[in-house]
């Protein structure tokens, strides 16, 4: 599985969760959006450094 599609999907969910904003002092609702924006990011960024080409794998003898 690609990893930028769940970054994607994270972030659709996040988005849609906005306009539920008069819940904002609900705490599940912080929780869901911080919640996928975090999973949003935390994917984003799986994807970019986990690459074998990447900057973290250049002068280890893998890239």
């Amino acid at each position: 599985m690609d990893w930028k599609w769940i970054s994607i999907a994270a972030l659709i969910l996040g988005f849609f969760l906005l306009p539920f904003w008069p819940w904002i002092h609900e705490e599940w609702w912080i929780y869901a959006v911080f919640g996928c924006v975090f999973i949003a990011g935390l994917t984003f960024l799986i994807s970019v450094f986990a690459k074998r080409g990447s900057v973290l794998w250049k002068g280890r003898g893998q890239g």
